[in-house]
Parts: structure tokens; sequence; C-alpha cells
């Protein structure tokens, strides 16, 4: 559920959060995350037209007023923090930008209550909701759409894609004959992450049983978005959203990708690998996926894989090979200091 409080924006108001909004796409934001990172402040000032204020006039209490009411409306904690910090990064442009000394956010805070360990969904678990996917795709008679779900999930948790990189995928961007797909990501970075076999074959499915049908269903143009609606036009981050939900009360796209990520680390796979693969700037934030291991772990493959470890290792190993006896020490011969006259 989404706050969006109540009236209309003043003029003002919207007039400021539409050129905050071109300001972000100057920096290289998309159209849909810019809006995204509009959405609080719209919410902010829908919420204080209700008391005849606007941003320009917001106080503390304000914000803190605004707060409670998210909390009556059932946002959880993670969700209210991250309101509060992109109204707090709009006071600060609007501090630059229009020499406005004002950010009722300043003495605003939400307690964290919840931890940043990555959401995953148990292998077999996701195997079943996977295999219930392709039985209802591969059976006779089986929709179109499906097909198109079942080709959606596959390739969620098959490349780690986030939504809204699925939803800017078109045909051109796969290549199965080399099992990989280019997604443009984040920042205008693009990579080119593999897929898994079964992600292929049930693109390959979808592309050849179920798309043209799909693509003949819009009047003018085709569309060239890998994944269309039944109405033959691009499928967008909330229709996909929906389709992996529908499949699974407790799965979400972003749960897909976290599945992908912990699978791997479980496995044993190169943490900087999973980073290239998910398109993460910095390898801090991949992280999180690594299983917790003792000091004991790390002091062994430390040793194993350090030059001096790997002699500290060995002479280790002829010790425990060769123990003296007991109550005997090693003796150690060192050379003696040269007198000088």
């Amino acid at each position: 559920r989404r706050s969006i409080g109540t009236g209309p924006l003043h003029e003002n108001d919207a007039n400021s959060i539409e050129a905050y909004r071109r300001m972000r796409m100057q920096e290289g934001k998309s159209k849909d995350n810019a809006s995204c990172l509009c959405r609080p402040v719209i919410q902010f000032s829908k919420f204080l037209a209700a008391r005849s204020k606007s941003l320009f006039t917001a106080e503390s209490p304000d914000c803190e007023d605004w707060l409670k009411s998210l909390t009556a409306e059932g946002i959880v904690d993670r969700s209210k923090s991250s309101k509060l910090s992109l109204l707090h990064v709009f006071y600060e442009w609007l501090s630059k930008a229009n020499g406005a000394d004002i950010d009722p956010t300043v003495f605003s805070h939400v307690r964290k209550t919840w931890t940043n360990k990555p959401r995953s969904m148990p292998k077999e678990e996701l195997k079943e909701i996977l295999e219930k996917a392709r039985a209802s795709a591969n059976v006779t008679g089986a929709s179109l759409l499906d097909i198109r779900n079942w080709a959606i999930l596959e390739l969620f948790y098959g490349c780690a894609a986030r939504v809204s990189e699925m939803g800017r995928l078109e045909v051109d961007d796969l290549s199965l004959e080399q099992g990989d797909v280019l997604i443009h990501g984040k920042g205008w970075k693009d990579r080119l992450p593999p897929i898994t076999d079964v992600a292929r074959d049930a693109v390959d499915f979808y592309l050849k049983n179920a798309r043209p049908t799909l693509e003949g269903l819009k009047e003018g143009q085709r569309d060239k978005a890998l994944f269309l609606s039944k109405l033959g036009k691009q499928l967008g981050r909330g229709g996909m959203g929906n389709i992996v939900k529908k499949a699974h009360a407790k799965l979400s796209p972003h749960i897909l990708r976290h599945s992908h990520a912990q699978h791997r680390a479980d496995a044993g796979d190169r943490i900087e690998d999973i980073q290239k693969d998910l398109g993460h700037a910095k390898l801090r934030t991949t992280m999180v996926y690594t299983p917790n291991v003792s000091f004991d772990q790390l002091q062994t493959e430390h040793r194993r894989c350090h030059p001096r470890g790997r002699n500290c290792a060995k002479l280790l190993d002829r010790r425990n090979a060769n123990p003296l006896p007991p109550g005997e020490g090693r003796r150690i011969d060192h050379p003696s200091p040269e007198v000088h006259p």
C-alpha cells in the first residue's frame, strides 16, 4: 500500500518537484527511477496540503505526524526510513537550488528494527514453485500467459535481473545460442550475465509458442519488448511483480534475485563473479550473501592461499607429523653475534 495523502499539490510544490525530477534525470536516472525518487516528496506534499501547508512552510512536527500516518497505514519501518531519507535529499537540493533554509526532516528518525540480511527462498521450496510453473506451461492446451509466466520466473531466477531491468529487455538482447542476456542496468551500466539452461529453454519455448501470438494482438507497430501483456504491449514492472506474486505469496522479483545470489554463494561460487553478474558497483554490497564462517576456517584458508601462509602450514604439518617427546623443546641455533673490537 502507498501513502498518497489527500488534496492537490500547491503550485509551488508541483513546480519544485518537477524541477527536481528533471535534475535527477540529467544526472543519469531513468524516467521511472526519477519518478520513484519523487514519490515520497509528492506524498508529503499532499499530506501538507490537507493542513493548508506546502513544502516551503513545513515544520518538524509535520514530518513526525506524517511518519505516524505512514505507520497507521501499515508502512513498515524500513520503508518509512527510505521515504524519510529521500525526502531529506530533496530538501538538501531545495536548499541549494532555491536557497530555502528549511528541512523538516532534520530532527526526524526511524528506529532500525530490521536487518540487512537478504531475503531468499530455500532452494527446494523455490524448485517446487518453478516446477509447478513449468508443468502449467507444458501441459496440453496451456494458455499463452502460462507459457510467458514460466519464462518470466525462470529468467528472473536464472540471471538475477532487477524488475526494472526485466521490463527493459528486448528480444534482441537475448543470445540463446551463447546462453547470455544483455541487461541494461542502473546508471546506464550494461552487463552480460549467463543464464541457466532451464531459463534458456523456458524463454525459447515462450518465443516459439506464445510471443508471436501476443505480438499480433497489438494494432499498429509491433512492440520489441521481450515480455508482452495480453494486449500485446510491453509488460511493465507492476505486471511482472503481480505474476511473480501470483506464483507464491511470499515470492517477489527481488527475492528471486536474492535467491540466485544466495544459492550461488552457498555453492561456493566466487563472490567477484556474483558481484559482476548482479551488477553491484561495490563488493561490499555482494558480501551480504557470503555464508558465516568461523575464525578457524578463515585462518585455514589464509594459510592455504597466502604465499607465506603456505610455508607456515607446511611447517605445522611437519611438526604435527613428528611431535617431540614430552618435556623436550626444540633447539633453535641462533647465529652468534659478531664481536667488534
